[in-house]
C-alpha cells in the first residue's frame, strides 16, 4: 500500500463583506421608504396574506425536503380546502397536513393547557 498524503483544504479568498447599503447610493434609505410607501399607498396587504403564504411556503417546503412531490398550488389547495391531488400518494397529503399541525404547534405562543393538549393529540399518531 502506497503511503498517501493527507488531503490538504484549498485556500479560498473570500469576497469582502459589504455594507447593506453599499451599491445602493446615499439615498438607499429614502429608496425604501418610497418603496414601503408605494406598498401600503397599494394596499397590498389586503389583498394577500402574507402569514398564510407564509405557513404554506414553509410547509410546502419541508414537505419537499422530506421528499414531497405536490406542487406549492396543490399544497395550498390541501391545507385551505382540502382538496387532495389527482395521482399522487395518499401519504404525501398526510404528511403535508402533519407538517403543517406541527407548524401551528410552534407558532401557537402560549398555549393553555387546554390548547396545548388539543394541538398535541392533532398532531400526535395515535397508538
Amino acid at each position: 500500500m502506497k503511503n498517501k498524503k493527507p488531503y490538504k483544504r484549498p485556500k479560498r479568498k473570500f469576497a469582502q463583506a459589504k455594507e447593506p447599503a453599499e451599491g445602493y447610493g446615499k439615498n438607499a434609505w429614502r429608496k425604501l421608504d418610497a418603496l414601503v410607501g408605494e406598498f401600503e399607498k397599494n394596499e397590498l396587504h389586503k389583498v394577500v396574506d402574507f402569514e398564510k403564504f407564509n405557513r404554506i411556503a414553509i410547509v410546502h417546503h419541508s414537505s419537499a425536503i422530506e421528499g414531497s412531490t405536490l406542487t406549492y398550488e396543490e399544497t395550498a389547495l390541501l391545507l385551505t380546502e382540502g382538496i387532495t391531488a389527482k395521482g399522487k400518494p395518499m401519504s404525501e397529503h398526510e404528511m403535508v397536513k402533519d407538517h403543517y399541525g406541527a407548524l401551528l404547534f410552534c407558532l401557537t405562543p402560549n398555549p393553555s393547557p387546554k390548547e396545548r393538549g388539543t394541538l398535541k393529540r392533532e398532531i400526535t399518531p395515535k397508538h
